[in-house]
């Protein structure tokens, strides 16, 4: 089986696009055609079909796809364990909104200074999307805020305990108030995240109303908007304390005095199907650093 079939079969199928294909390989379209049409007799299978938006993975192409990703994958990290200590290329990563900016961006500063040659792609993805992903070969691994401890079909890493906060804006009614309860909470507007985000929905659940009728929650999506919002309306919202907590030190906003009943964690998710690489042990080993560090620090 040929390298460079494996190569051509992964772009193509990533791509949708022989053309494309042949642009990011460097070789001629007629080359990569060539080499894919190699590695389908070698295999005897039907592994990519043109159709109308591109060329589209066959059923057998969807099953060998995270095979030939897995082999070029350990391809790369025998390269690289012959090639000194710095670790080089792509790594592509999921990570969910919430926590991109105070979780991972400075676990990446981290990363990118032991290892200048490393590039990673961060992608946008919430936890279902994530498993989902990680599980296919599409990312190499990703960061998720869970109430369970493992989850189906991938590797869970525990990084920390995500503690949160019920926050709102400093006009409030609910700052002048010692307790909060849950009755109150339904009476006010709620802004979070959108579904699929484990503590919103835990958080939506304990709103609901007893006939199952789920809370309204104003969906704004990012953190960034939802703590602007939080400035300008009567509402409150469901965060990760670290996502706000320099607004809190600022008195920009205020935390509400309602005890969050359940507890979530910032988990690493890496594929279960193939041997940890050396890429996802140093992502792992960073991670845990700066989330030790995070927590440590944390008033």
């Amino acid at each position: 089986m040929d390298l460079r079939g494996l190569e051509a079969f992964v772009a193509v199928a990533e791509l949708s696009s022989v053309t494309d294909a042949a642009r990011k390989l460097g070789y001629a379209q007629s080359t990569v055609t060539t080499q894919i049409k190699n590695l389908e007799k070698d295999l005897r299978v039907t592994l990519l079909n043109r159709g109308s938006t591109g060329m589209k993975l066959s059923s057998e192409g969807l099953l060998f796809l995270p095979h030939a990703r897995a082999v070029l994958a350990a391809i790369s990290e025998a390269r690289q364990s012959v090639r000194g200590d710095e670790l080089r290329g792509p790594m592509v990563l999921g990570a969910m909104e919430s926590i991109t900016s105070s979780r991972i961006l400075p676990m990446f500063e981290y990363l990118s200074n032991l290892h200048p040659g490393l590039t990673v792609q961060l992608r946008p993805s919430l936890c279902a999307e994530a498993i989902e992903a990680v599980g296919r070969g599409d990312l190499d691994a990703a960061f998720v805020v869970d109430d369970r401890t493992a989850l189906p079909g991938v590797r869970t890493e525990i990084l920390c305990e995500e503690p949160l906060a019920l926050v709102c804006g400093p006009r409030h009614a609910f700052v002048h108030q010692e307790v909060v309860t849950l009755d109150e909470i339904r009476a006010t507007r709620v802004v979070g995240t959108e579904p699929g985000c484990a503590y919103r929905d835990r958080f939506e659940l304990l709103l609901s109303r007893p006939d199952g009728e789920p809370f309204p929650i104003v969906e704004l999506g990012g953190v960034e908007a939802i703590r602007r919002a939080l400035l300008t309306i009567d509402a409150v919202a469901l965060l990760p304390r670290v996502t706000v907590q320099d607004a809190l030190d600022a008195k920009e906003l205020v935390e509400v005095a309602w005890e969050v009943p359940f507890t979530v964690r910032t988990l690493l998710l890496h594929p279960e199907s193939r041997r940890v690489t050396r890429k996802v042990a140093e992502l792992l080993v960073a991670a845990r650093k700066v989330a030790g560090e995070q927590t440590a620090s944390a008033p």
